[in-house]
């Protein structure tokens, strides 16, 4: 895609890097060129390697404002096929990732639904701080009438994640971030730590419906979700609006359960499942995103045909993403189609998945042309989906998919029930809907093949099975025992090994019921027989079994026939345990094994994935605890009798949490190998994972190997990382549930008749940062080795950084922020504005000396909190500042030392656009903004404008004045000579000097078709009466040097102008990516090519002419025909001829008309009449009649029709071109006649003939074209 053509306007402080200085003028307000568009390449599919998933990513654009922005991207990442978890409306593993949204998991009970039960209520919270055991009445009323943990919120929005809970009135975010989150449930506001707000208003609504008898039923309607409506920046003069649309009401499956209670007394079983239960459905209201509205650009988001995976029977209208379209305010600037099928049946909403076929990215010039069809489009191939039940489809241990088969009447697992099922992870099932193919716009494609993820499982190594065995037949005659081969064989592991064996009597009548002479079979060892069996009985002959235990060594077997038998078989199986480990057991969901990238051109990328540690076991660790349990004691109480005591525990067919929160199924350990050619690179990265707060994983080493001249993998670099985790504030929850019961029938009992016990859980606080990076590369039998230590204050702000080299070095970076000052810059810590870095220091350390190398300060407006001063210091010798005193841990004063000297200073127009900028000292730069802003006015008051379009060096805003009429009232569309408009006929200027500085004024003007630059003193009003058109209007002083700049609303740069008056236009194709750079003169100075699928393949227009008749004359006048051409190469496509040539077509259609009315002319008219004298057999007829000018260009074709009707063109002298078809004449010939102020005539003969009449003049107000039979 192309990329954006003017750089976001971006605060100094706000985003400069820590270690970065950022310059002192800003240079990226005014583009040099715009970038060519970015071309989409194979091989771009990144990998969580922790996790094992892919995440690919296809960005759409960035709602870019200027200072704030949000990206738009789908994004695909998918574990494994689980039928009951829903997917949006882009598909199957996709999200549409654009704005935000606050998620509500209701947690035992809705936050403040419960009266002086609620969860912050005085009642719950006093027993949950209390030191001392709940009350047993306390915990028996817990289900009905009291809320045990908060609500949990989780945010997902423009980079930022993380959860958050209301305790006490208060937020409190989880893992700790710098950010500010306000509101409650009607809404919430979150600030981020530059000071931008995101406003959650948009609210989604579910409604549950209740059990009859549970012993708590959620309210009938509560918000469960909270969708991003506006982000404003810190200052209020900038926002994007986001809107959304209602999809009805949508009914969510409920979850199908089953539990069983096991008699503890029994070793398996003991006790019956109960019947599979299915929760009631629960009703949900929700939206969809409908617009995105920044300062430059409108993103619309199209739905399209009725989601057929979803229960809409309850008045719903889900759709599924069908397009989405970006304008600027000129209109359409990109379009992307979205094209779906259905998994699964496809049929009904209980057993089909909506799938994401593919993404198109169509031409916005011509948008419904059949040739652009297949124009930027990514495809996708899945693993095929089978129709299994979102509710009863059989699925593992973990949720995911067993293959194509329901759950019966059983979904407890057969290791806690004998009639259990197989819930062991299948592949085949997991894998279903993954996808396994995507193809670029480029023609290159990345497949995948995929795992199930494992967990160690002890380390154990893979058995290899073996059988030694033998048989024996006698041959005829001779009665002796016949002994067999010795066959020897090793096992390296002590078992039970089990033997097969057979006889056949030589002699049925000699055999008898008596025993064998010798053993069917011996195993022995050095030391002798260890083990041997014989047959004893004749019903035994056919086949008996034995085995015996071995221990560790080398054995022999040998079969023996003594002369009862004539035939003796006998075999053993054993194993030997290899040197192959047994990775570990599955666990549930997938992983990628390797991914193939095949570019159009060029080698294949392989890259495989080993989860596992040196050694070959899984590094995995697994989210879940295994099935859901708790005990439970039931006593029954009968008259006259003891009572019956029965423990039980109960089982329920889902897998709990563990016990760590938010920590998906990750890796430890994971090496990667890349093959490129004959290229191969070994990487090992390995990951540290905090559970506590939701803090998730990390990398802590990554290490690339190369071999050595032995061929051995050896390190070539490595880069570890440090991280240290912080705990901060715990919040208690508890569970409460039974675990004893008295069934009393008339017995006497005077215990409790039930016991209720409770567990303890936490919301746990805190964050994590990274304390040090150590980077080693290995040279020979040395090491280069750099360490870089971070420290960090007590607001969580990295503030200092210290570099250490091998040789010594020591360099460290000191950083102060608004949180680091006491009250200076309490403007900004107010409105959370706390990330800029207010002053940076670099010092040189030697030894316990430290040296000054330089230090950096900026001072920010309280007015709209960007940069107004920078300053500098950079003396030489400094030791020690001079001014840095503290209160506590904060710095008393702005300024930290008295030889800092300012260097460069802003100024800002109300809507926060920088107009001037100057280094003390130097000259100063100022901008002139244009371009109205695209939001309706009532969301940005202050007139912002979106684009400087002029730059002048040596002039403030007040010494200067740009005019390019785009916004001018009184312009006129047309030929300009940048963008759109320019003022026709003379202009007036009446701009005031403000000073005794000289001043020019330039302009262009239009002559003869072409625009032309000029140059002139300017000493007060003036009118500008050069040409036929005035545009790009220019006063500036002498000394100084002006540019203009000129935009596609929601493209980038159309044209620029530089100081001495020379242009520059930029060209885009169908797809808005920079094709062409032209000069004034209108040559291509620089050419853009896009490799979308052929190599090389890149069309220009050829030259198309057409005529266009001058219709704006004054009545009774009559217009001349003006021909207007589009040159050859003027357009380009990278998808064929035809499409560049539409294009072409396209602008004369829009231009030629126009540019007839400008340079035609207006004549009296003269009415021709026709008058066809000619008769059978000698009849004729005028097919066709060309009306040209003196050079010969046609300037009019008439038909016969229009000959025979009468035709009026304007008055002049012509050459009139006939084509006639005739009989014979009467004498051989006839004559065609022309009468008007003269006669003219030509003579025909017999068939189908072009004549001319030359020099025709008509210029009376009537003419008569006369033909006939016979010469006159």
């Amino acid at each position: 895609m192309r990329k954006p053509l003017l750089l976001l306007l971006v605060l100094f402080g706000l985003y400069q890097g820590v270690h970065a200085q950022s310059p002192m003028i800003r240079t990226d307000l005014i583009p040099a060129s715009p970038t060519a568009g970015s071309i989409a390449k194979a091989g771009e599919v990144p990998l969580n390697l922790s996790s094992g998933l892919p995440s690919l990513s296809i960005p759409i654009c960035t709602v870019q404002g200027n200072e704030l922005s949000l990206p738009i991207s789908l994004n695909y990442s998918y574990d494994g096929f689980r039928p009951a978890q829903p997917s949006g409306w882009a598909g199957l593993g996709w999200t549409l990732e654009a704005g935000g949204v606050i998620t509500r998991s209701i947690r035992d009970k809705v936050d403040g639904t419960m009266g002086s039960g609620n969860y912050n209520g005085t009642t719950v919270q006093t027993t949950l701080y209390s030191p001392n055991t709940p009350s047993q009445d306390f915990l028996k009323w817990a289900p009905v009438m009291y809320d045990l943990e908060p609500d949990e919120f989780s945010f997902n929005f423009a980079g930022y994640s993380g959860k958050f809970i209301i305790h006490n009135g208060k937020i409190h975010v989880y893992p700790s971030q710098k950010l500010k989150v306000w509101g409650g449930i009607s809404g919430f506001t979150i600030t981020t730590e530059n000071g931008n707000r995101y406003h959650f208003g948009q609210v989604e609504t579910t409604n549950p419906k209740g059990s009859p008898g549970a012993p708590y039923n959620l309210p009938s309607s509560y918000n469960s979700a909270y969708y991003l409506t506006m982000v404003e920046n810190a200052a209020g003069t900038e926002k994007i609006i986001l809107t959304y649309d209602s999809e009805g009401k949508i009914s969510n499956n409920g979850s199908a359960t089953q539990s069983f209670r096991r008699d503890l007394s029994m070793v398996y079983g003991g006790g019956t499942p109960s019947p599979i239960s299915v929760s009631y459905p629960t009703y949900v209201n929700p939206v969809r995103l409908s617009s995105i509205v920044s300062e430059k650009v409108s993103v619309s988001f199209i739905p399209g045909a009725d989601r057929i995976d979803l229960n809409q029977s309850a008045g719903g209208y889900a759709k599924e993403l069908a397009q989405i379209d970006v304008s600027g305010k000129a209109g359409l600037v990109r379009r992307f189609k979205l094209g779906h099928s259905y998994g699964g049946s496809g049929y009904y909403s209980s057993n089909s998945y909506l799938m994401l076929d593919y993404i198109k990215e169509c031409p916005v010039t011509l948008l419904e042309t059949p040739l652009l069809t297949d124009t930027l489009t990514h495809t996708f191939e899945y693993e095929g989906v089978s129709g299994v039940s979102h509710i009863y489809a059989a699925v593992d241990h973990f949720g995911y998919s067993l293959g194509g088969s329901d759950f019966g009447d059983m979904m407890i697992p057969s290791h806690l029930h004998p009639t259990g099922v197989n819930r062991d992870p299948s592949l085949s099932g997991t894998m279903q809907g993954a996808m396994k193919k995507v193809t670029y716009p480029s023609g290159g494609s990345t497949s995948f093949s995929y795992q199930l993820n494992m967990t160690p499982d002890g380390m154990g190594y893979e058995k290899d099975h073996h059988s030694v065995g033998e048989t024996i037949i006698r041959p005829s005659g001779g009665l002796s025992t016949l002994n067999g081969n010795y066959m020897s064989f090793t096992i390296n592991e002590g078992q039970t090994v089990n033997f097969i064996f057979s006889r056949t009597p030589y002699n049925e009548q000699w055999d008898g019921n008596t025993k064998d002479v010798e053993n069917e079979f011996e195993v022995s060892n050095s030391s002798g027989l260890v083990f041997g069996a014989k047959i004893s009985k004749e019903a035994d002959n056919a086949g008996l079994t034995a085995s015996t235990y071995l221990s560790p060594g080398s054995y022999h077997m040998q079969v023996k026939a003594d002369w009862r038998e004539a035939m003796v078989s006998a075999s053993m199986s054993y194993y030997t345990v290899s040197n192959r480990p047994i990775e570990g057991t599955p666990s549930g969901g997938l992983r990628v094994a390797s991914m193939t990238t095949t570019p159009q051109a060029g080698p294949a990328l392989y890259r495989e994935f080993n989860y596992t540690t040196p050694l070959g076991f899984s590094t995995g660790v697994a989210p879940v605890s295994g099935y859901h349990q708790y005990p439970f004691d039931e006593i029954t109480v009968v008259p006259s009798d003891a009572p019956v005591y029965k423990n039980y525990m109960v089982y329920t067919s889902y897998v709990a949490e563990a016990p760590v929160l938010s920590l998906p199924h990750y890796y430890t350990s994971v090496l990667e190998r890349q093959v490129a050619g004959t290229d191969t690179l070994f990487t090992r990265h390995e990951f540290t994972a905090f559970g506590y707060a939701g803090m998730g994983t990390v990398p802590s080493r990554v290490t690339q190997y190369r071999r050595n001249g032995s061929g051995v993998l050896i390190p070539a670099t490595s880069k570890s990382f440090e991280y240290v985790q912080v705990q901060d504030t715990m919040f208690r929850k508890m569970k409460a549930f039974q675990v004893m019961q008295v069934n009393n029938s008339g017995g006497w009992w005077s215990g409790p008749t039930e016991t209720w016990d409770y567990t303890d859980e936490f919301v746990a606080l805190g964050w994590k940062y990274l304390r040090s990076t150590r980077e080693v590369s290995y040279e020979g039998s040395d090491s280069l080795v750099t360490v870089t230590s971070n420290s960090y204050d007590a607001n969580r702000n990295l503030n200092h950084v210290s570099t250490a080299g091998s040789r010594g070095e020591v360099m460290v970076s000191r950083m102060k922020y608004p949180e680091s000052y006491d009250g200076d810059l309490a403007f900004m810590t107010t409105n959370n504005i706390v990330s800029p870095v207010i002053e940076q220091q670099s010092w040189n350390k030697v030894g316990s000396d430290s040296l000054l190398v330089s230090g950096s300060l900026t001072e920010y407006s309280a007015a709209n909190f960007k940069p107004i001063k920078r300053y500098m210091l950079d003396a030489k010798g400094i030791t020690a500042l001079n001014n840095e005193s503290r209160t506590g841990t904060l710095y008393n004063n702005l300024m930290s030392d008295t030889r800092y000297e300012e260097r460069a200073n802003y100024t800002y127009n109300p809507t926060g656009r920088l107009v001037s900028q100057q280094l003390v000292g130097g000259t100063p730069v100022s901008y002139q903004w244009g371009y109205a802003s695209f939001l309706p006015y009532g969301y940005t008051s202050l007139g912002q404008q979106n684009y400087p379009v002029a730059e002048v060096k040596n002039a403030l805003p007040s010494e200067f004045y740009m005019e390019n009429f785009e916004e001018h009232g009184s312009a006129t569309t047309g030929t300009a000579n940048t963008g759109d408009k320019c003022y026709s006929g003379d202009f007036y200027l009446n701009w005031a000097i403000p000073n005794s500085r000289s001043y020019v004024v330039t302009f262009f003007y239009l002559s003869a078709g072409k625009w032309h630059y000029k140059r002139q003193a300017y000493t007060g009003a003036v009118t500008l009466s050069d040409g036929d058109a005035i545009d790009d209007v220019a006063v500036y002083p002498a000394d100084a040097q002006l540019g203009s700049y000129t935009y596609f609303d929601g493209i980038g740069s159309r044209s620029a102008i530089d100081a001495k008056g020379l242009k520059m236009d930029y060209e885009y194709d169908e797809l808005n990516r920079l094709i062409n750079i032209r000069d004034q003169n209108g040559d291509i100075v620089k050419n853009y090519r896009y490799n979308q699928g052929t190599a090389n393949a890149y069309y220009y227009n050829a030259a198309i002419t057409a005529k266009f008749t001058k219709n704006d004359c004054a009545s009774g006048l009559l217009g001349s025909p003006v021909s207007y051409t589009v040159p050859a190469n003027t357009y380009g496509s990278a998808t064929s001829q035809a499409a560049a040539d539409a294009m072409a077509t396209a602008t004369l259609t829009a231009n030629g008309q126009a540019y007839a009315n400008a340079n035609g002319t207006c004549a009296t008219g003269v009415v021709v009449s026709f008058v066809n004298a000619t008769f059978y057999p000698f009849q004729g007829a005028i097919t066709q009649l060309q009306v040209k000018d003196a050079s010969g260009n046609v300037l009019y074709t008439f038909n016969e029709a229009q000959v025979i009707a009468g035709f009026t063109i304007p008055q002049g002298t012509y050459t009139l071109s006939f084509t006639i078809i005739a009989l014979t004449p009467g004498y051989s010939w006839g004559t065609c006649y022309v009468s008007s102020t003269a006669g003219y005539q030509e003579f025909y003969t017999n068939g189908t003939t072009n004549y001319n009449l030359t020099g025709v003049a008509l210029t009376a107000s009537t003419a008569l074209i006369y033909l006939d039979s016979y010469i006159y």
